[in-house]
């Protein structure tokens, strides 16, 4: 019997040593069979883990994840300004995001070769006729700064080169700025085709008298730019006064340089319709018809003559004051001097074939005609208004044409011619 319980207590022992962990091995103290049923009760409904599964493995909470750093990314954060806590410091990828949108920057300034450019592209896109001279000068003066200038054309009758186009310059200036060929040493240089600087008081002493002393005493430097087409001085740019855009003067003078060559055919061109309009048989009757003021006595006589010679010949009193001041508000460099003076040449040449006409005064002129009825003064003055507008530009068509203030039809009952010339006259 005894045999029997060593036995069984000998297998249960073998059997708890297999299921109890090596930590339940420490407790020796206890006894055994006692609480030997109890214990192996509960190891057996401990679930064991399965052989074929394994438990992940646990990071320790005493050894954090450690991400390498970006090498790059340092070195930018290193580099970046140390800023107040106003100032927001900007991550490299906001950074990058800023640098792609440029900041606005200042404007910089127009190079030469664009200036240039531009103003042959002005040039280019003008009409042909005879108010190209004016827009020229007009195109020239906004884009080079011209503040005070004129356009010189050479007037064939008077040899000398005239105002046709002005801007900043008093009346009495204009008056005086009638420059002969041959001037002056500076003026005869010109035939050259170089542009001139005159910024020595000696080289500009020989221009005193065709300013003003006003505007002689402000005028520091003269510029003269030339334009030469067939051999021919055919114009001059004079300019006393400019807002250059340039930076040096060199570029200036190149600059206009470009422009005379560019300017010159068209100028030309456009000369060369003017004189196309008066016919050469013409020429030496409507000579004197350019005196702007009252008349001189030997107009009165000629016209006199002509009229005694003519047969029936209708006498009238016509004006184009109106249509003069529509041309200057549409040209507004256009020299109102010269443009009486011209107007005064092309009435002459208009009525080169039908009869003849004086300047009484600035606008104002007799005009006698031998082959128009009194019925057709309205035809006349439509033809009339027609020939003026074709000359100064399509920008006067609105502009009020010329107007008849009075009509005499010749032979008259009774009178004496001169008489009546003088009373239309007046």
């Amino acid at each position: 019997m005894g045999l029997l319980r060593k036995a069984a207590t000998a297998v249960s022992r073998d059997a708890s040593e297999e299921l109890v962990p090596a930590a339940a091995e420490t407790d020796d103290s206890r006894d055994i069979s006692p609480g030997l049923l109890k214990r192996s009760t509960t190891l057996r409904t401990t679930p064991a883990p399965s052989p074929e599964i394994e438990a992940p493995a646990e990071i320790p909470e005493s050894e954090p994840l450690v991400v390498p750093p970006d090498p790059e990314l340092v070195v930018e954060l290193a580099q970046l300004p140390e800023t107040s806590p106003e100032v927001p410091v900007l991550s490299p990828l906001e950074r990058h995001v800023e640098e792609e949108i440029p900041s606005a920057l200042p404007p910089r300034p127009p190079q030469p070769e664009q200036i240039t450019a531009d103003a042959l592209l002005d040039i280019s896109t003008l009409a042909d006729g005879v108010e190209l001279p004016s827009l020229l000068f007009s195109r020239l003066a906004a884009r080079l700064g011209i503040a005070k200038g004129a356009l010189l054309l050479y007037d064939a009758p008077r040899l000398v080169y005239a105002p046709w186009a002005s801007v900043g310059y008093d009346q009495t200036t204009l008056h005086r700025m009638r420059i002969p060929l041959g001037a002056n040493a500076s003026f005869t240089a010109l035939a050259n085709g170089a542009p001139l600087f005159l910024a020595e008081e000696r080289d500009r002493a020989g221009y005193q008298h065709y300013f003003s002393s006003r505007e002689f005493a402000a005028a520091s430097r003269i510029i003269l730019a030339p334009f030469i087409a067939d051999g021919m001085l055919i114009a001059v740019l004079l300019v006393t006064e400019i807002a250059s855009p340039f930076a040096i003067d060199e570029d200036l003078l190149d600059c206009l340089a470009s422009v005379v060559a560019a300017g010159s055919p068209r100028i030309r061109a456009a000369r060369q319709g003017m004189e196309a309009n008066t016919p050469r048989p013409g020429a030496a009757r409507t000579e004197k018809l350019s005196t702007v003021g009252p008349a001189p006595v030997d107009q009165k006589a000629d016209m006199t003559r002509f009229v005694a010679t003519s047969g029936p010949v209708l006498l009238m009193t016509l004006s184009v004051e109106e249509y003069a001041a529509a041309v200057i508000a549409a040209h507004e460099h256009l020299d109102p001097f010269r443009l009486q003076e011209d107007i005064s040449f092309f009435l002459g040449s208009f009525l080169a074939d039908c009869g003849k006409a004086m300047s009484v005064r600035r606008g104002v002129f007799v005009a006698a005609l031998t082959d128009v009825p009194p019925t057709d003064t309205d035809l006349f003055l439509h033809q009339l208004g027609l020939f003026l507008r074709g000359l100064f530009g399509e920008g006067t068509g609105e502009a009020p044409g010329p107007r008849i203030l009075k009509v005499q039809p010749w032979p008259a009952r009774g009178g004496d011619l001169a008489s009546v010339i003088e009373s239309l006259g007046s």
